[in-house]
């Protein structure tokens, strides 16, 4: 195959390719090698085995502080809750007469 039916195969109008593209990609393909050589190979080192190990006593104390903390929080929370009003009334008790009530004498 010659240059001229590579470049109609390249799609490039009228035959006249762009010689530089050409010369680039002669050159960079022959710089790459024919055949790749193979992967290196990975070997997995054995892992050691693990025993399973009891839970640390910092670990199971930090826990044991945490679910105090939040008890305390809440316990605080409902105690401090219940010192203020609802908000429901039972008998409204007015300082100031409604608008519009006259006392009668």
């Amino acid at each position: 195959m010659n240059d001229r039916q590579r470049s109609l195969l390249l799609g490039e109008r009228n035959g006249h390719g762009d010689h530089l593209d050409g010369l680039l990609r002669r050159f960079f393909r022959s710089e790459m090698p024919k055949n790749w050589p193979a992967p290196p190979r990975v070997t997995d080192a054995p892992r050691p085995r693990t025993q399973a190990r009891p839970t640390p006593w910092y670990r199971q104390s930090c826990r044991l502080a945490l679910a105090a903390a939040v008890a305390f929080f809440l316990v605080g929370y409902l105690a401090l809750a219940s010192l203020f009003p609802s908000g429901e009334r039972r008998n409204p008790v007015s300082i100031r007469p409604e608008i519009g009530f006259k006392e009668k004498p």
